[in-house]
C-alpha cells in the first residue's frame, strides 16, 4: 500500500503506535522514494479517470482521511454511467 499510495502523511504519527511508526520508518528506508509507483500517476489508458479518483479516495494511508463505508456506498462511483466505461 505504501508503494502505491504513499508517502505517509505526517498526521499518521498522531494515531499510530510507536511500533507502527517504527514499521513506517523501516518502509521508508527500505523503499526509496524513486522506487515508489504512485497510483496517482496511473494514466487513463490503464484505469479510467472515474475509477482512479474513487480508488485514490478510499486508499488514503491515514484512516481518518478515508470516507466511511456509508460514504463509500453513497458515492457516485456506483452509479451506472456507460459513458465512463472503459
Amino acid at each position: 500500500m505504501y508503494r502505491f499510495f504513499g508517502p505517509f502523511p505526517a498526521s499518521i504519527t498522531e494515531v499510530a503506535s510507536e511500533q507502527t511508526c517504527q514499521g513506517i520508518a523501516w518502509l521508508i528506508r527500505e523503499i526509496p522514494h524513486d522506487k515508489l509507483t504512485p497510483f496517482a500517476c496511473i494514466t487513463e489508458r490503464e484505469v479510467c479517470k472515474k475509477d482512479r479518483e474513487f480508488i485514490l479516495k478510499i486508499m488514503k494511508l491515514d484512516y481518518r482521511d478515508r470516507p466511511t463505508v456509508k460514504e463509500i456506498l453513497a458515492d457516485e462511483w456506483w452509479d451506472d454511467d456507460e459513458s465512463n466505461a472503459a
